[in-house]
């Protein structure tokens, strides 16, 4: 070897060894990777977790992948809102944001070379009539989504005549669907994911052309960690590998084609769902289960031959377009839509007998678990939930590889799993683990942009479903083997040929029997019809005929009417009339699905005359019914689920309610009697007790008498104004000045008001009047404010009252109205009922409305309610007018009428008041005797005492009341003269002679000493 050689083979092992060196060495570390922060919100299709909690969607993979293309780590930070989140990567908090197009909102940032193109459309509502051009706009209300570049393009050339800016897509596409706007300007990527996440793509078009196509970059804070050369250079490695286009295509950035006029389905080998016969024939039970929906929705389908690896991938334009039904799991819903499920099966897990402690799938992490390969169970179930799986061809080998202890336990179709140990005759070998672990369901599967034709299919398949056809159709495909086999059949046509020379000679005999018998059943049927229709018609409940998917079958005249239906214009079977619906009898809301007699009914519910309310659109009034049902069980095939009975008793009903609404007053008007007895008793103690002070009271002492004497009239007043509401009676009328009126009701309504709430009072009115109980007219107006106050307060609804009096009609016209929350029809039908209230958990009492109904009758008005849910409501008072130039009635005190000493027996069962009346009676000028009850002053008046006047309560406890003792005293002593007095008198009415007046209590000193002499002096 030459010198040369030797010193190159010598420096060849220094480099090896120094490499080795490097590479191994323990006190080497590790180069540092940097980590870029990326900000987040979740938006569907952009940013959004899988099931495993993974975040996921273009934006976040397109910025997972061009980090690890750079190599950096990532580190993804969320925020609440879009908008924070551009702030955080604006001010250099988060170092790249991925997909975004040039815009104001991220000035400062770098962007890269183009990642891809976006376009800008016009989305507009799916509706007959909608705009198919941007031409058709002109005058629109546009919404745009706020600081992302679609934002520009809302003016639509000119056309549109406002443009309302949303904080993101979900607000501007509600607004979309709700009206308020009239399309939505957009990138397709954003609206495409949101309208197919919320499963509303169906209720909105894109229209064609774009309005504009945006390039997609990667922006670069200014304080970012990477740098733009480095994010180009990954762009374009990616690029050059496809791994762009291929994130392009899977999340909707491009918009797929349109619905074809023939959709193509394809058709892989996946027998019994779906195969090509011999003859290039399609069929299978999924493929057959299309067939029929597409018939059902009116769509042309075309079937292609797919392999299992193009079925696998999924529907995709220019391949085909629709998949029959096939397992829905979470990878495919990732690249597939699919409609409403056709079949739902349960997985169990199934164990040997004598195997304990698996309960779930979380008891087989350590076990060998054998499943079908192509089978739910192993498409679905995580791996890691699981030992060890072992694959299966099908499952007879399955059941036959448990039984022999080469696997644990298998996972599959419960109801098919138990049928074939069944026939293997190990049902007792081997047990069913509850509950089932998982439930798949079988779908129809469409590629992105058929939306409509999902809906359309969807639309017909709950009627499919529930048909005869379908069953058939399953029973065909997946039910057990049929015994009659070809051969079977064969057979047994061979056999029976043999026997037809025999059976033609016994059919000539029995044809000619069952012909005459047909023809007298035929009869009887007919007849039994003719009387089952007259019954029916004649019947005044409404009877119907349900059948299974909810149609009415049949209905009679009654039931026709009560529903609202014409006869004339009825094609049968006809689905339940949308505008009918049914409300709860006790609040008046809308029943539930769930809670719908008829839905009940379906379900075989037995229903026994229970009472709800209903309500038709066309009809101003409610109809109250007893809704009973029976369900069918026949053992002929019928498409009837149940026999609905409807009995109007909306009479009954309002009898009931005015009953017990007279009992309710009635009530009240007892109660209220009793309370006013008693207080007007304690007001006539302190009355007369103020009288007594008063006549040694200094001025100063006087006029403090005088408030306590006021306080007093005031309590008079109140139990006055109860016992005019009790007796449904009028109370003291006087002429009350309306403009006056409003003036002192100002006083009373403003501090009873909120001040957030405007109180307005106008009366176009002068020198009018009305004739009435002016404490029970404030009264009125001040509840019916109070009610509007409540109802604006309560709902946040609504911000004014107002008060206005004019003629009309040659009345005085009253309203109050307000700008507030309004009743529903249910609510205004029995506003005016006495204790009805919509405020009983906060302390309604349901009186305000009756009462005003009821001081307007008294008077000879009308009453009138107009209210709206979300306009308000109005009451008007219809009052007749007086008119006149004089002031109202003056209010003063009548002149004190002094006696001569004459004598006064006063019968009083309360001694306090029996005391101080006693007092100013004497004070009068007159000689007083005392007696605390009938009994007792019969007792003085037959022990020979002369008086010349009985003044004697009526109500009174002991046997004789004040009707009695002054009938009994004046048949006595003929001369006596007689004063009657109580607080409250209950019926007027008494079988007893009237021999005097009746005197309130309390009265003042005055008002008894006129009443003293006028008895006095008719005697």
């Amino acid at each position: 070897m030459s010198q040369n050689a030797k010193l190159l083979s010598l420096t060849i092992r220094m480099l090896a060894i120094s490499a080795a060196f490097v590479m191994f060495s323990p006190t080497g570390k590790a180069q540092t990777v940097d980590t870029l922060v990326v900000p987040w919100t979740e938006w569907p299709g952009s940013y959004e977790l899988d099931e495993r909690g993974r975040l996921t969607g273009f934006y976040a993979e397109l910025a997972r992948s061009i980090a690890k293309e750079a190599g950096y780590s990532i580190r993804f930070v969320e925020y609440a809102t879009a908008q924070s989140a551009l702030v955080a990567q604006r001010t250099g908090v988060s170092d790249i944001l991925a997909g975004v197009m040039r815009s104001p909102s991220l000035a400062g940032n770098d962007f890269s070379e183009p990642v891809g193109r976006t376009s800008v459309y016009l989305f507009v509502r799916e509706e007959d009539g909608s705009p198919s051009s941007v031409g058709q706009m002109v005058g629109a209300t546009i919404g745009v989504i706020s600081e992302t570049s679609g934002s520009r393009y809302g003016r639509l050339n000119g056309h549109a005549a406002e443009v309302i800016e949303f904080p993101d897509a979900r607000l501007a596409f509600g607004a979309l669907i709700l009206g308020r706007v009239d399309g939505v300007v957009t990138t397709y990527n954003l609206a495409a994911d949101l309208l197919e996440d919320t499963k509303l793509d169906y209720r909105v078009r894109r229209v064609s052309p774009p309005l504009a196509k945006a390039d997609m970059h990667v922006a670069i804070s200014p304080l970012s960690k990477i740098s733009l050369d480095d994010v180009n250079g990954a762009i374009e490695r990616l690029q050059q590998a496809g791994k762009i286009d291929e994130l392009i295509s899977s999340w909707n950035i491009e918009p797929p084609a349109p619905a074809p006029s023939v959709l193509t389905v394809g058709v892989a080998d996946f027998p019994p769902y779906q195969f090509v016969e011999a003859g290039g024939e399609f069929t299978g039970f999924g493929v057959e289960a299309l067939r029929e929906l597409a018939r059902r929705a009116n769509l042309s389908i075309d079937f292609k031959k797919i392999t299992l690896e193009e079925w696998a991938l999924g529907p995709n334009s220019g391949i085909y377009d629709i998949l029959p039904p096939l397992s829905v799991t979470d990878a495919r819903s990732s690249h597939m839509q699919f409609g409403l499920s056709l079949q739902e099966s349960s997985y169990s897990i199934f164990v040997l007998s004598e195997k304990q402690g698996v309960n779930d799938l979380d008891d087989l992490v350590a076990a060998r678990v054998g499943l079908v390969g192509t089978n739910w169970a192993y498409q679905s179930v995580d791996e890691e939930k699981l030992g060890e799986r072992i694959v299966f061809d099908d499952p007879r080998s399955m059941a036959g590889a448990l039984v022999r202890g080469e696997v644990e336990a298998v996972l599959y179709e419960t109801s098919a799993f138990s049928e074939i140990l069944s026939e293997l005759g190990l049902e007792r070998d081997v047990q069913k683990v509850e509950p089932p672990f998982g439930t798949s369901r079988r779908a129809i599967a469409f590629r992105d942009g058929l939306a409509t034709v999902r809906e359309k299919i969807n639309s017909v398949t709950p009627g499919y479903l529930s048909s005869d056809e379908y069953q058939k159709l399953k029973s065909d495909w997946l039910g057990a083997p049929h015994f009659w086999t070809p051969d079977r059949v064969r057979f047994f046509v061979f056999v029976s040929a043999l026997l037809v020379v025999l059976v033609l000679v016994s059919l000539l005999f029995v044809l000619g029997v069952g012909r005459r018998n047909a023809r007298r059943a035929s009869k009887r049927s007919d007849d039994l019809n003719s009387r089952l229709t007259a019954i029916l018609e004649t019947a005044s409940c409404g009877v119907l005929a349900i059948n299974r998917d909810g149609a009415i079958a049949e209905a009679n005249s009654s039931a026709m009417k009560i529903l609202g239906i014409n006869a004339d214009e009825v094609e049968w079977p006809l689905a339940w009339p949308s505008s009918v619906k049914f409300l709860d009898p006790k609040e008046g809301g809308a029943l539930d699905f769930s809670a719908s007699p008829i839905n009940r009914a379906r379900a075989g519910v037995l229903l026994r005359a229970e009472r709800v309310v209903l309500q038709s659109s066309g009809a101003e009034d409610l109809v109250h019914v007893n809704v009973s049902s029976t369900p069918v069980h026949s053992r002929l095939r019928t498409e009837l689920s149940a026999v609905v009975v409807l009995d109007d008793v909306t009479e009954q009903e309002l009898a009931r309610i005015n009953e017990q609404r007279a009992t309710r007053l009635d009530a009240l008007g007892q109660l209220t009697g009793g309370i006013a007895h008693d207080f007007n008793n304690i007001l006539g103690t302190v009355d007369y007790s103020i009288a007594l002070i008063e006549r040694g009271a200094t001025d100063e002492q006087k006029r403090f008498i005088h408030v306590c004497s006021l306080a007093v009239r005031r309590g008079s007043e109140l139990t006055r104004r109860l016992l005019t509401f009790a007796r449904e009676s009028v109370g003291v009328v006087k002429t009350v000045q309306v403009s006056s009126a409003f003036e002192d009701l100002k006083a009373l309504v403003r501090p009873a008001v909120e001040s957030s709430i405007d109180v307005l009072f106008s009366a176009g009115i002068k020198n009018t009047a009305l004739r009435c109980d002016p404490s029970q007219f404030e009264n009125v107006i001040l509840n019916l404010c109070l009610n509007s106050r409540n109802a604006i307060i309560e709902s946040g609804v609504g911000t004014t009252i107002s008060v206005t009096a004019d003629f009309k009609d040659g009345q005085v016209a009253i309203v109050v109205a307000d700008d507030g929350p309004g009743m529903s029809k249910s609510v205004l039908s029995k506003a005016v009922n006495p204790f009805f209230s919509t405020r009983k958990n906060v302390g309604g009492t349901g009186l305000g409305l009756a009462m005003a109904q009821g001081f307007t009758e008294q008077i000879g008005g009308r009453m009138e309610i107009d209210s709206s849910v979300g306009v308000g409501t109005s009451v008007q008072l219809f009052l007749p007018a007086f008119i006149s130039d004089a002031d109202p009635e003056g209010e003063t005190g009548p002149e004190i009428t002094f006696g001569s000493g004459q004598s006064v027996l006063l019968v009083e069962d309360q001694d306090s008041l029996r005391e101080v009346a006693a007092g100013v009676l004497k004070g009068l000028g007159y000689n007083v005797f005392q007696a605390h009850n009938g009994e007792s002053a019969l007792s003085e008046i037959r022990s020979g005492l002369k008086v010349d006047l009985l003044l004697t309560d009526i109500v009174m406890p002991g046997e004789i009341g004040g009707y009695e003792l002054a009938d009994i005293v004046r048949k006595m002593v003929p001369s006596i003269g007689v004063l009657y007095m109580s607080g409250y008198t209950g019926d007027e009415a008494t079988h007893y002679p009237l021999y005097g007046e009746r005197i309130g209590k309390p009265c003042s000193p005055g008002e008894l000493s006129q009443a003293v002499a006028r008895a006095l002096s008719a005697s």
